[in-house]
């Protein structure tokens, strides 16, 4: 969730204190850092082109508008439909699977990643559903293009580790890039759609019961501090992916999904969430990328990038009409706005500390609220918002949130009456619909005999925070 909190190094207290780090990824070797003066290219998400062009080329994501042509909507609905549980041997099996995968570099991995973790606790899913990160860091769109590369050999061997076959693939998100690109628009567009080409058809032959790949475009790149793949190659990048999309509709690019048309070279491809966003600058359904979302090198997404990547996926796949029938069952699992506890409290040395809320997280709730109750009164309450929940045991109190997967992180005092709270404004994003974060609250309290590494503490229970309406 976009909270406007900021962390406190009084917060940092805990963490360093039960010696957790907050670091979920290897760090990636910087060339330079980012630019958070650049909010704004001027650009216009293809979503939100209309009749207008970008040198000449018409937006939209596919040919006419933001929806599939009547002929290609109908052959995904086909291609859905066709999708059933397949054992080792992809054959139909009541007791098989249906494997979702990604495919991608850095920044596909790290947001696919915090989706599997989401997929992974959705009850709405599909038992038969299973979701598995194949995208590698550094893994560009040439390198991925390669049907022998050692890429395909890692996602054999992660496919393995998971007890799943090549064989039980049937559908994949794909989003790529070229690293350090150079030519200039169309060509480098151009380059790249023809890489995506080759990489649908390699799909096809490395899994030859896929069925459907669904392709997104990057996020916002204009805080680069690298030339690694900065603007406005992020943004014309959703062209190539139009384009190659726009290829398989008219029966060129040797694309071909459909056993009476010839040979079937690739799986159907569509559009799965778009999501580039030109900087602050609201999107149509509000979407919006600020400095803060991004690691040091403007590039690579940071956790609250990531958790908003992995939100809209999960809109996708839980609500788009070629995925319910075989994902879920197209509830979204997250419509409607909640606030529930887990986990258990421990005590401080004046009784139980008890997490509060005003109302529940809707989408453009300016006035949302949790806070914490039962402290001891003029003492330090931390609150941490987390993308993961966690369990972890320790002198007397359960760690009910992961360190790791911090989103945001406030310290306050509390009042005479041991309580405090904190306002949190929930944006008007479309993208947030069914965002999930976990919070948690802890108590610096000498008197209590739980968590002495720290002096003396108590803590809440979680609360799981689903954003909806």
């Amino acid at each position: 969730m976009a909270i406007p909190i900021h962390p406190s190094p009084v917060a940092r207290v805990l963490p360093l204190a039960l010696g957790l780090t907050a670091s979920l990824f290897i760090p990636v070797a910087l060339t330079g850092q980012k630019n958070c003066t650049r909010t704004s290219t001027g650009l216009v998400p293809l979503n939100d082109m209309g009749s207008a062009v970008y040198k000449t080329f018409a937006g939209g994501l596919y040919p006419g508008g933001n929806s599939p042509p009547p002929a290609h909507a109908v052959a995904g609905t086909i291609a859905s439909q066709a999708i059933q549980p397949l054992d080792a041997q992809g054959q139909p099996s009541a007791s098989g699977r249906i494997v979702l995968v990604s495919i991608g570099m850095s920044n596909t991995t790290r947001e696919f990643s915090h989706f599997v973790r989401m997929s992974n606790a959705d009850p709405k899913r599909k038992p038969a559903v299973r979701v598995v990160d194949l995208a590698q860091g550094g893994m560009d769109a040439r390198k991925v293009a390669q049907a022998n590369h050692q890429f395909w050999t890692v996602a054999d061997q992660r496919l393995q580790s998971a007890g799943l076959t090549p064989a039980q693939v049937q559908v994949a998100w794909v989003k790529q890039a070229i690293a350090r690109p150079t030519k200039a628009f169309p060509s480098s567009a151009e380059e790249l759609r023809d890489l995506l080409g080759q990489i649908a058809r390699n799909l096809k032959t490395k899994f030859p019961n896929i069925r459907i790949a669904y392709f997104s475009s990057r996020i916002y790149a204009g805080y680069a501090g690298t030339v690694l793949s900065p603007e406005p190659y992020a943004y014309e990048g959703g062209f190539a992916a139009r384009w190659l999309i726009e290829q398989q509709i008219q029966g060129t690019g040797n694309l071909n999904h459909v056993a009476g048309n010839g040979a079937v070279v690739a799986p159907w491809l569509a559009w799965g969430p778009y999501l580039w966003a030109d900087g602050t600058t609201p999107r149509s359904d509000g979407l919006t990328w600020v400095c803060a979302d991004f690691e040091n090198d403007g590039i690579h997404p940071a956790i609250s990038a990531c958790v908003k990547v992995a939100n809209m996926l999960h809109r996708h796949f839980t609500t788009d009409v070629t995925s319910k029938p075989w994902y879920g069952d197209g509830s979204g699992g997250g419509n409607a706005a909640s606030v529930t506890l887990y986990g258990k409290p421990c005590d401080g040395s004046v009784g139980t500390l008890k997490i509060r809320r005003n109302s529940n997280p809707t989408l453009g709730n300016q006035n949302f609220a949790l806070g914490v109750a039962g402290a001891k009164a003029g003492t330090l309450a931390l609150f941490y918002l987390s993308a993961r929940s966690d369990k972890l045991p320790i002198q007397g109190c359960t760690i009910l949130i992961d360190f790791s997967q911090t989103i945001a992180t406030l310290g306050m005092v509390t009042g005479n009456n041991g309580s405090a709270i904190l306002r949190m404004q929930i944006p008007n994003d479309q993208s947030l619909m069914g965002a999930i974060a976990y919070a948690q609250w802890f108590n610096q309290d000498s008197g209590s005999q739980n968590l002495q590494l720290i002096g003396g503490g108590a803590a809440t229970a979680g609360a799981r925070v689903v954003v909806g309406n």
